[in-house]
């Protein structure tokens, strides 16, 4: 579906991901030919931080280290990343707080077929449902943004749930869904989804988002 979305109604970027495009998870088989989600439930997100040198138990995995040039850059990303980790600056889900941030990875180290970065964006009544825990840079989204498509996502100590994750899009038998495994219906539909299943699933306020393709 083509969407023209309305910039002026005050939708706020809350974070940006590095997206590694995959087939989707084995229990949404079917859903669409491939997949991205901001959920690290459903999807890997770049950097991996647990993944990287200094973290434990996982840092330094030789098939990690092998997707890089070789151990001088899988070392230099793991330096950068805990760096912006220690500043609050990404998050170990995968979010970034700053697009250059999130831009200059990705074009230093995933700007290939297999990544996608996306900025992810929504209302600020949603953003105001959010615990102390929840950081961000209010920034306005970009005015022609390449709209990806919509999920309906819930915020838990330090990722996000997907409504994906409890299959309650088994709730709306009638939605659509594009070749990306995002809702491919309008914000508004997506909210009176949200609101449908609040007190469902995880434990989680879930709020209606926007994600759109940067770069």
């Amino acid at each position: 579906m083509i969407e023209t979305i309305d910039t002026g109604n005050a939708f706020i970027t809350f974070g940006y991901y590095i997206c590694e495009i995959s087939a989707p998870p084995a229990f949404l088989k079917g859903l669409s030919n491939s997949f991205i989600s901001i959920s690290e439930c459903l999807c890997n997100h770049e950097p991996q931080l647990n993944r990287c040198h200094g973290w434990k138990p996982r840092g330094d995995d030789e098939e990690y280290i092998s997707r890089f040039s070789g151990p001088e850059e899988y070392l230099k990303l793991s330096e950068e990343a805990t760096k912006l980790f220690d500043q609050n600056l990404l998050y170990p889900d995968g979010r970034f707080i700053h697009l250059e941030d999130a831009h200059r990875f990705f074009r230093t180290y995933f700007d290939d077929r297999k990544h996608l970065l996306v900025a992810v964006s929504t209302l600020q009544k949603y953003l105001d449902l959010m615990d102390d825990s929840f950081i961000y840079d209010k920034e306005m989204m970009s005015q022609d943004p390449i709209v990806l498509g919509k999920d309906i996502v819930g915020w838990d100590i330090a990722g996000f749930h997907s409504f994906l994750c409890n299959l309650l899009h088994e709730e709306f038998p009638e939605i659509a869904f594009n070749s990306q495994g995002l809702i491919d219906e309008s914000f508004e539909y997506v909210e009176m989804m949200a609101s449908a299943i609040q007190g469902k699933g995880e434990p989680v306020d879930w709020i209606p988002v926007l994600l759109s393709k940067i770069g």
